[in-house]
């Protein structure tokens, strides 16, 4: 019996009856620190990721590479890793976030088939500004996740990470990734304001991505941080920490427009993005505005036209993954977004749904016809990514 078929069989169905599996959008690994270290050039190495405790006087166990710092423990020992809810950032409290055969049997515990990987601490790492360093961290942790992608290749997709200081070095680590077996490369939310999307350097890296069939995610926290919010000198601004939390899918949005409005969607029509981790109910206002600002450039005396209303480009290029956002559920089918939301549970992260992703789902779909419920839940992830026997 394959591995999806086992999944199934230990409840993998969306509800009885339903004939369709669960496919989550939107899951996590959780980056053994020890990889990057193994597996980067020796001159790299002392800038690996590793664990600090009581890192610059704060208690517990952080995370800390680069300028970037995060606490990822409060338990010095580390915590034995539990069913009950995510297993935060820790490692070593939830052993399916770098163990394949475990994150099987959590899956099958959770009711789900397959599921898209994006890194954990490797979405810190687009924060970085050594190119070097980051094109290492970059490529190892790619050759370890198409290793771990290898152990159930018809339950996992992996994304890879791709730097983008140099645009060709970038194409070619794209590239590698295809030929590892990854199903699609995350670029950065936002870039450095010195070189945003809409410039015509990046054309190589869009007319690679789409001979590839490559989609390209833009995923919640993948941005160049002046100020780390996580950092020890705001341990317990939790003022500070929500603002940034709250706001941080605006990051997405200017990165989403900078690419509409600069004809990047008209020169590569194939070029397909995904918004990881944004919800959902800003993307039928931000369409709104974009059109409603689009068709009064006219009158402003502004010499922009694109070939389509930039709603269009929005449902006919744009994934995008949520958790939990009921509001987003009740609004997309208006902007006729049906087939481009995908659900996901964000394990093993604090606000991931596991284990009871079935009975969540259940309740944010609430009201939605089983038609668009088997699109949003399956069928619309399974597609993009090529699931089979899903």
């Amino acid at each position: 019996m394959n591995q999806v078929s086992e999944l199934t069989q230990a409840g993998g169905k969306a509800g009885g009856g339903t004939g369709y599996s669960l496919i989550d959008a939107d899951s996590h690994m959780l980056e053994p620190f020890g990889m990057w270290a193994e597996r980067m050039d020796a001159k790299f190495r002392d800038d690996a990721p590793r664990v600090v405790m009581d890192y610059k006087g704060k208690p517990g166990k952080w995370a800390v590479f680069d300028t970037f710092s995060m606490l990822i423990s409060r338990d010095k020992d580390g915590a034995a890793e539990t069913n009950e809810g995510g297993g935060g950032f820790d490692p070593e409290k939830r052993r399916g976030g770098w163990d394949p055969a475990v994150r099987l049997k959590d899956m099958a515990a959770d009711g789900v088939a397959a599921t898209v990987l994006y890194p954990t601490y490797g979405l810190h790492m687009f924060g970085s500004k050594k190119e070097d360093l980051q094109r290492a961290l970059f490529g190892a942790y790619n050759g370890w996740l198409s290793e771990f992608c290898g152990h159930a290749p018809r339950a996992f997709a992996g994304l890879g990470m791709v730097s983008l200081f140099d645009i060709d070095q970038g194409v070619r680590e794209l590239e590698r990734c295809r030929k590892l077996g990854l199903r699609g490369a995350l670029i950065w939310g936002l870039p450095p304001e010195t070189k945003p999307y809409f410039v015509p350097e990046y054309d190589k890296l869009w007319r690679a991505a789409e001979a590839l069939d490559m989609p390209l995610h833009l995923h919640l926290g993948t941005y160049s941080k002046e100020n780390n919010f996580l950092s020890p000198e705001h341990a317990g601004n939790w003022g500070l920490i929500y603002c940034e939390m709250i706001n941080s899918n605006a990051s997405l949005q200017r990165s989403l427009l900078h690419i509409i409005f600069s004809g990047v969607l008209d020169r590569f029509p194939k070029l397909r993005l995904v918004m990881g981790e944004a919800d959902i109910a800003w993307v039928p206002a931000m369409m709104q505005r974009a059109d409603r600002y689009y068709g009064v450039r006219k009158r402003r005396g502004h010499d922009l036209n694109l070939a389509m209303l930039p709603s269009e480009y929005v449902r006919r290029h744009v994934w995008h993954t949520f958790i939990t956002d009921a509001f987003g559920v009740k609004t997309q089918g208006m902007a006729g977004l049906t087939e481009r939301i995908m659900w996901s549970t964000d394990y093993p992260h604090d606000a991931c749904t596991f284990p009871n992703s079935r009975q969540i789902m259940g309740e944010n779909l609430a009201g939605v016809s089983e038609e668009d419920r088997r699109k949003i839940v399956h069928d619309n992830v399974k597609s993009l990514y090529g699931f089979e026997g899903v």
